[in-house]
């Protein structure tokens, strides 16, 4: 009976380690060479528009510059959720010394204060950056009907 539970035990074991082994070697991480890394750097990472109208089309710009002395490439840029949508492409490198944007919308049906995070990914950095955008959306305004006033 204890050799069945030990062999029983001894299968799960091996089982559990191979998923395991399994899932870590199918995992792939971006590898950044030293001597290609560049450098990022922002004027500044929220931006906050305060209060905003209803369905208006304020985009949220993010300044960055190339500090470095290689090329500079943006690999991913991650929205928290579909509410904040990227308006420009960022697939073309960015030279040394060049300045550069990248544009935001927020969906701004959407009444009430938010914060939404941006993850950016390049090789100006060995972490990907977080850039946040926030403000508060009013409501939408009433319309009323003209009162006509007839004697």
């Amino acid at each position: 009976m204890m050799t069945k539970l030990f062999t029983i035990a001894a299968i799960s074991f091996t089982f559990l380690f191979n998923a395991q082994t399994t899932e870590l070697k199918s995992t792939v991480l971006p590898v950044i060479i030293a001597s290609e890394l560049s450098e990022i750097s922002f004027s500044t990472l929220v931006v906050d528009k305060k209060e905003m109208a209803y369905d208006s089309k304020d985009l949220f710009e993010f300044e960055f510059t190339n500090t470095g002395e290689f090329p500079l490439i943006i690999s991913n840029v991650q929205t928290s959720c579909g509410c904040t949508q990227l308006t420009n492409n960022y697939s073309t490198p960015i030279a040394p010394g060049q300045i550069s944007k990248l544009a935001f919308s927020y969906a701004t049906t959407r009444v009430g204060e938010f914060s939404k995070s941006i993850t950016v990914t390049s090789n100006g950095s060995l972490e990907p950056l977080l850039l946040t955008i926030k403000g508060i959306v009013l409501p939408a305004p009433i319309m009323t009907e003209p009162v006509s006033i007839i004697k």
